[in-house]
């Protein structure tokens, strides 16, 4: 009867957190790339791989 509050609440929590911080890590890396592209046109396809 505990663990069911307990799942209620933790699970969507970390669903969330691990939602946001994958969407600031695409977002940090989109940027990153955008200015290789933009900067180091001849380095860019080399340090992304």
């Amino acid at each position: 009867m505990r663990k069911s509050p307990l799942i209620g609440s933790l699970v969507p929590y970390r669903t969330i957190m691990f939602l946001w911080l994958a969407l600031m890590t695409a977002a940090a890396s989109a940027q990153t790339v955008y200015y290789r592209n933009n900067f180091e046109d001849g380095n860019t396809n080399a340090e992304i791989g």
